[in-house]
Formats: structure tokens, sequence, C-alpha cells
């Protein structure tokens, strides 16, 4: 199949990155959640919630790589990887616009939010490419 190394190779990093936040994500909203809840502050409880939204997130795009592992070489399942991979790429456009968010009312440089929103998108890209090329053939 034409797409099968775009699928394959975002799908890999799909995982890794997946299998990172999902262990990273629950600790970090535990702790410094917890932390900043046992202070007194409000947003103790907005950086749990946020956490766990992102751990769903992880979690979906996670579902994806592994369906672009499977199906990266099966011409049938390219609407299906191409679904999956719109999932990811609207998944990826939330959180960059929430850091980015973030860093313009922390005044943080935003030209790190500004290329993680770019390196988070090119990815999920690649994979509805890769399915796109495996649709047609």
């Amino acid at each position: 199949m034409p797409g099968k190394s775009y699928i394959k190779f975002t799908s890999v990093l799909l995982i890794l990155s997946a299998i990172i936040a999902i262990i990273v994500y629950p600790v970090a909203g535990l702790l410094f959640g917890k932390a900043t809840i046992d202070t007194g502050e409000k947003m103790g409880w907005i950086f749990v919630v946020i956490c766990l939204v992102y751990t769903l997130a992880a979690i979906l795009q996670f579902v994806a790589g592994i369906k672009g592992m499977k199906g990266c070489n099966i011409k049938e399942e390219a609407a299906d990887l191409m679904k999956w991979g719109k999932i990811v790429l609207v998944i990826a456009l939330i959180a960059g616009i929430v850091n980015f968010i973030g860093s313009v009312m922390n005044n943080e440089s935003i030209l790190t939010s500004i290329i993680g929103i770019v390196l988070g998108l090119i990815f999920p890209a690649l994979y509805i490419y890769g399915a796109s090329l495996n649709e047609k053939a």
C-alpha cells in the first residue's frame, strides 16, 4: 500500500507519546492538583480536570496508533484510519490552542506554543495523508 510507511511511522509516534501522556498526566494531576487544592486555590481543580481531559485524549491517540499499526496495509481500513487521524488532528489542535492561551495568559513566549501547534499537527496530517493514499490505491 502506498501510504503504509506514513501510517506506520506516525502510528509508532502516536503510541509512544500516548503511553508517556497516559502515565504523566494522571500523576501530574494527582500530585500538583492535590498540592494546589490543599493551598485553597481553585486552580487545582482546573488543573486536575485538564489532566483528565489530556489523559482521555491520549487514550484516543493510543487507539488511533494501534489501529494504524494494524490497518496500515489494508485498503478497506483506510476510511476508518482517516476518521481516527482527524480525531487526533482535532485533539492536537485543541491542545495547541489551550497551550497557546496559557502562554498568552502567563506572559510566556508564544513562539514555543506556535512550534508545539505546528509539530502537533504534522504527525496526524501525515497519518491522514497515508490513509488517503491507501484509500486511492
